[in-house]
């Protein structure tokens, strides 16, 4: 059984419209076939988001989706809506049950979560974050306690894996949309939070530098931007407080917005208590003293990239345990400068790492870490290095 949506003829050219009166109108159709997709059945017009309830809801035929509430004239797309509501049904939208009034985005997580976004009716760029572990259609949920206001846009979903929440919320969005936002850790009931990393690093699409390490628990890497830094950065040139703010997708053009927003790898090994930096390796590559010592805030440090930027970022599996793979550079904080950019390895979890390669990388695991594979991705490559022995 698939489900699938699609638009209506009223969203092409009016020279394609079709004849039925409604379809003279733009909004997204949602199908469902029982044969393998050799028929589709149309079951519910306006809808903005659509799911099968997750197994744990033990009944095959129920879906979840958000949907307006008005089911006329043209749908809008990428937008809050008060009127868009959180609905199920088990019988393919013929009855349709409102599970959270006002609920635009909702996403499953592991452990039962279901977190829905609902719009303030009277604040349109306010949303609600909604949380239920409950199963099947009679869901109640609870408002999130969290230590601040949520804003339009303004949180990620970091990680269920392990009972509880990490929650990524921008506060700054309507004030600029900052590349930064508050990591929270919740309760084993993942309704109350409190603040684990701040300024943690993001993207304009909601994307986070905050990676579990797979197939261990408690172990978590992330990149902040040291807002003090930027701060007097920003002070001694204002050319470089502008440029902080720029998007560009030169990686060359990149590194120079990457270093002024001084950006910093952490790790935590107790899920988020206590994040520390990550000691460098004391040779490089090619057997060369790296001379990078710690020493806290302004010492020097191995920074990562994360999944933020075109460079191959932090990664591990759950099948190969304790191995992590990275693209980083040595010194007080991360660069973006091609030359600068090296490829480590770690073996142990992030407790201590190697520089296995000059220059960036994108690797791959196989046979639960005992073969690693890596391609030189800063320009055309002729081969893929290889090591059976990590």
């Amino acid at each position: 059984w698939i489900l699938a949506s699609g638009n209506s003829n009223g969203c092409k050219s009016s020279s394609v419209a079709g004849t039925d009166e409604k379809e003279r109108f733009c909004f997204r159709k949602l199908y469902v076939t029982k044969d393998g997709g050799k028929s589709f059945t149309n079951i519910r017009n306006y809808v903005v988001q659509y799911e099968w309830a997750p197994e744990s809801d033990n009944n095959q035929d129920l879906v979840y989706a958000t949907v307006h509430s008005v089911q006329e004239g043209n749908q809008k797309f990428g937008f809050w809506d008060q009127f868009v509501d959180f609905v199920a049904s088990d019988d393919y939208f013929s009855n349709t049950k409102v599970v959270v009034e006002y609920g635009n985005r909702f996403i499953f997580g592991e452990h039962n979560y279901v977190f829905v976004a609902a719009v303030n009716p009277h604040h349109e760029t306010s949303v609600n974050l909604m949380i239920t572990r409950d199963s099947g259609m009679d869901k109640k949920f609870q408002k999130a306690k969290l230590p601040v206001e949520v804003l339009e846009h303004s949180y990620t979903i970091l990680d269920t894996s392990e009972g509880s929440v990490f929650l990524h919320v921008n506060h700054n969005i309507q004030s600029g949309g900052t590349s930064t936002g508050n990591v929270y850790i919740s309760d084993a009931s993942g309704m109350s939070y409190s603040l684990s990393l701040p300024f943690n690093h993001r993207d304009k699409g909601g994307k986070c530098d905050f990676e579990k390490v797979e197939g261990l628990e408690g172990i978590y890497l992330a990149n902040f931007v040291d807002e003090d830094e930027k701060d007097k950065e920003a002070q001694s040139s204002e050319q470089a407080a502008v440029s902080v703010g720029e998007q560009k997708k030169s990686r060359k053009n990149r590194g120079t917005n990457k270093d002024k927003a001084k950006i910093k790898t952490v790790i935590t090994f107790d899920k988020g208590g206590i994040w520390s930096y990550l000691d460098a390796p004391s040779v490089d590559a090619k057997g060369n003293p790296t001379n990078c010592k710690g020493g806290g805030d302004q010492g020097c440090h191995l920074h990562l990239h994360g999944i933020t930027d075109a460079f191959g970022p932090f990664y591990s599996l759950e099948s190969a345990t304790g191995i992590i793979m990275a693209t980083g550079s040595l010194g007080n904080h991360l660069h973006d400068r091609l030359g600068e950019i090296n490829t480590y390895l770690s073996r142990d979890a992030g407790l201590t790492w190697k520089e296995v390669a000059k220059g960036s990388h994108i690797y791959e695991y196989g046979d639960h870490g005992g073969l690693i594979v890596m391609a030189f991705d800063e320009g055309p490559t002729d081969h893929v290095l290889y090591t059976w022995d990590e």
